[in-house]
């Protein structure tokens, strides 16, 4: 389990590197999901390149439509480029779920099966990290000059990292559950 949070953490943090000295860059809307998916296949180890080649795309997708997902309900245009001053917990949650609803689907398509229930805990949980996340980062902003700008900075840096540790722990936890399946599947 360490090594999916590992994963994760490495993840965030280089999602977080790249917003950072990315800013505005188009590309800053893919790299967090290509980062993310190329943990969690890193963690795998298993899989045809075409599988974790499909989920780098997917992952890559579901963070991006994880994104304009919290345009749309906040009505922001990022070709605007100034922060939302405002982003509400509901957005989050649904963007979350989005994004992990994608991510789920994704998995259980290309890289191992999950039931149902597995699906929908990730999801739930995707849509809890958005929020938590986001939260954490508005306890690293004081006021003065551009405090929106850095409180916007602080609250994606912060989200990026809580959602790719957390959901990256949810993944693993169902992988290890999956081999102890195939094990006992093994010895019957």
């Amino acid at each position: 389990m360490m090594l999916w949070v590992l994963c994760g953490f490495v993840s965030g943090a280089l999602s977080d590197l790249a917003f950072l000295g990315g800013g505005g860059n188009p590309l800053g809307l893919l790299l967090p999901g290509i980062f993310f998916g190329l943990a969690v296949s890193a963690c795998l180890r298993k899989g045809t390149t075409h599988n974790l080649i499909g989920f780098i795309a997917t992952s890559t997708l579901a963070y991006y439509v994880a994104v304009l997902t919290t345009f749309a309900l906040n009505a922001y245009n990022p070709l605007w480029f100034s922060p939302p001053t405002r982003i509400d917990s509901w957005t989050l949650l649904l963007a979350g779920i989005v994004g992990a609803l994608i991510t789920s689907i994704g998995v259980h398509g290309l890289l191992f099966p999950l039931n149902l229930k597995e699906i929908i805990s990730i999801t739930l949980s995707g849509g809890l990290f958005g929020i938590v996340g986001w939260t954490i980062g508005s306890f690293y902003v004081w006021g003065g000059q551009n405090y929106y700008a850095r409180w916007f900075v602080s609250n994606i840096c912060s989200l990026l990292l809580i959602w790719q540790v957390g959901t990256a722990f949810v993944l693993g936890a169902y992988v290890k559950r999956e081999k102890r399946i195939q094990d006992l599947r093994l010895v019957g």
